[in-house]
């Protein structure tokens, strides 16, 4: 699959996201492509976010399945919320912490 990088944008574009990673019924998003393919399994994407000061930890990214090694209390600790967005994300939610902070 040919893979693009670009600096500069000059006029209009019309695409939004990163890399495809966003729900999409677009066959062409790379998620989407290597499912197709048969390169991956499933049309799943897992983001593992780690704390940028911390210089012993990694953040990940896997493509077609989640790495449950990386959440706190493995599958039973992963909590799933349902995308109520067309062509994005956008969860509903009415509070929202961050450890034990509210934000």
């Amino acid at each position: 699959m040919p893979f693009l990088a670009v600096d500069e944008i000059t006029g209009e574009f019309g695409a939004n996201g990163i890399l495809g990673l966003g729900p999409s019924n677009d066959k062409r998003s790379y998620v989407n492509q290597l499912y197709y393919q048969g390169q991956i399994d499933e049309q799943v994407v897992g983001l593992n976010y780690e704390n940028p000061a911390d210089k012993t930890a990694r953040s990940t990214v896997t493509f077609g399945y989640l790495d449950y090694t990386q959440v706190f209390g493995g599958e039973d600790g992963l909590n799933w919320y349902e995308n109520i967005g067309v062509d994005h994300w956008a969860v509903l939610m009415s509070d929202v912490l961050y450890g034990t902070k509210d934000i």
